[in-house]
């Protein structure tokens, strides 16, 4: 294959994928409303715990970025074993079953 070739090939497929991305768009989730709130939940543990740090610092998300897959792990772990009420498990990925096990024992503890 020659020079010309080549780079005729790579325009294509450039411009294939410009115009499949120019045509690809996401769903609109905007007028998505939740589905579940739990909002009585001043009286756990979590709550009581956490609720003055809050406070100092309003309109903050309290994010904080953990930097590797352990970190993460651990930190699902331990909250899914304080949860009194309600834990988020349907976005986590499980790619190994001894995982999906321990998450499902702290779950059930």
């Amino acid at each position: 294959m020659s020079l010309l070739q080549k780079t005729l090939l790579g325009a294509f497929l450039l411009l294939s994928l410009f115009l499949l991305g120019a045509y690809t768009r996401l769903p609109d989730n905007s007028q998505k409303v939740p589905s579940h709130v739990i909002s009585d939940c001043d009286d756990t543990s979590l709550a009581k715990t956490f609720k003055p740090r809050i406070e100092e610092h309003p309109g903050q998300s309290g994010v904080f970025l953990l930097g590797n897959g352990v970190d993460a792990f651990v930190g699902r772990a331990v909250l899914a074993s304080l949860a009194e009420r309600s834990i988020d498990v349907q976005y986590y990925m499980f790619h190994q079953p001894t995982i999906l096990w321990i998450i499902y024992v702290c779950l059930h503890s």
